[in-house]
């Protein structure tokens, strides 16, 4: 007497398996772009410590300043008229809709304070509003 072939299974077990694996490949493959939507900094940049941690307004232009006086803005690495130039552009733009520019500046702690403040009036002189000079939080401070 010959057994007709069973039929495979299929249990719940496999039933709820492909579309976990499916989520998991999903999410995987979310954050390696969310991952890489951050463009890495032209040059190093260790901002000075503070003892007071502050916000800074949403949207702003980010300039960074390393210890040999390079410029980038936004992650480009600039001279300092071309700076002016982009900036008073953006500064333009800002005003036809209504705003003011902020900036974002990351300055390497080892620069000069004499350099900072000859860059931040560069950046007032485009017509920037807001300039955040942004810092690490000190360690074993309180806030």
């Amino acid at each position: 007497m010959q057994l007709p072939p069973m039929p495979p299974r299929r249990g719940e077990d496999d039933s709820h398996l492909i579309p976990l694996i499916n989520i998991v490949f999903l999410l995987l493959i979310f954050f390696m772009l969310a991952g890489a939507l951050t463009r890495p900094d032209p040059f190093a940049v260790e901002p000075p410590a503070s003892p007071r941690a502050g916000e800074s307004a949403g949207e702003a232009l980010q300039v960074l300043l390393d210890r040999e006086g390079r410029l980038a803005l936004d992650g480009q690495p600039l001279e300092m008229q071309a700076l002016k130039t982009r900036l008073a552009r953006a500064v333009e733009a800002a005003a036809e809709g209504g705003e003011g520019v902020s900036v974002h500046l990351r300055a390497d702690r080892r620069v000069s304070s004499a350099r900072l403040l000859d860059l931040t009036q560069a950046l007032q002189e485009t017509g920037v509003e807001r300039i955040f000079l942004l810092t690490l939080k000190a360690r074993g401070e309180t806030p």
